[in-house]
């Protein structure tokens, strides 16, 4: 698709980390992930941000896939600088959004780009996570992410503030973790939880926060519904233990 301008980008981080626990395929999730997009976004650029090393399978069907030097030391560090990297690249010329692997693309997103924000965030105000043996709240969920074609300027000054925050973190936490309290810190914790509205501006960024009950949802892990009863939801995110139902999700969704 390069020349060309798609509907949308699809911009997800892949790296080959070998035998994963839980009994899935990581490549199966990642084609899974893909065959959605191209279901509910026709038109999409999908674009793989990868190592140097791992391959991308075919049956992907990836636009685009650009390349880093990633060790796996500092792989969540890495995977903003990727990103970064994609907001500065020519190819951020369409509405944007950055998944995770293990999302499903249940229903069209090309309304969440009407709203007229610069830099569009999914959250839930229950994202409580345990950090070195701490719980804290963690409500910015780096799993969906929104970007205008036109927010370039603020786009890039959001994840320089982000990579900021992440760079004073202790070193460990580059690996795993650091980069979702980097997202919040962008913003501003006090900020967010303070903010008037999900449709706001922050220290003169235009935000519009997205409910994860809607725009990155969770099922239970125990429950996982069916395509009739998570009709409501437009993206659907299998984490963990979940990625193992992901691919009979999307069986049922388009059948045949």
């Amino acid at each position: 698709m390069s020349g060309t301008t798609a509907s949308i980008n699809v911009v997800t981080f892949f790296v080959d980390l070998g035998p994963r626990p839980g009994g899935f395929d990581e490549f199966a999730v990642l084609e899974a992930m893909a065959f959605s997009a191209r279901q509910s976004l026709p038109g999409c650029r999908l674009v793989v941000l990868t190592d140097q090393a791992t391959t991308i399978p075919d049956s992907v069907g990836a636009d685009e896939i650009m390349r880093f030097d990633i060790p796996r030391e500092r792989l969540m560090l890495c995977r903003m600088q990727a990103q970064r990297a994609f907001l500065a690249s020519s190819l951020y010329d369409a509405p944007t959004t950055f998944v995770d692997t293990d999302i499903v693309f249940n229903h069209s997103l090309m309304s969440v780009f009407d709203h007229p924000f610069e830099v569009g965030l999914t959250y839930r105000m229950d994202g409580f996570c345990r950090i070195d043996g701490q719980v804290i709240n963690i409500p910015i969920n780096g799993g969906v992410m929104f970007f205008q074609p036109d927010q370039r300027k603020p786009a890039l000054a959001y994840y320089q503030r982000a990579l900021k925050a992440h760079m004073t973190q202790p070193e460990k936490y580059f690996a795993w973790g650091g980069n979702q309290i980097a997202l919040l810190d962008a913003v501003g914790r006090e900020a967010f939880f303070n903010r008037d509205g999900d449709d706001t501006v922050i220290d003169g960024t235009r935000y519009h926060f997205f409910p994860c009950e809607t725009f990155n949802h969770t099922p239970p892990a125990d429950a996982i519904p069916g395509p009739d009863e998570a009709q409501d939801r437009l993206v659907l995110h299998f984490k963990g233990k979940r990625k193992s139902a992901m691919a009979d999700y999307v069986a049922a969704r388009w059948p045949g």
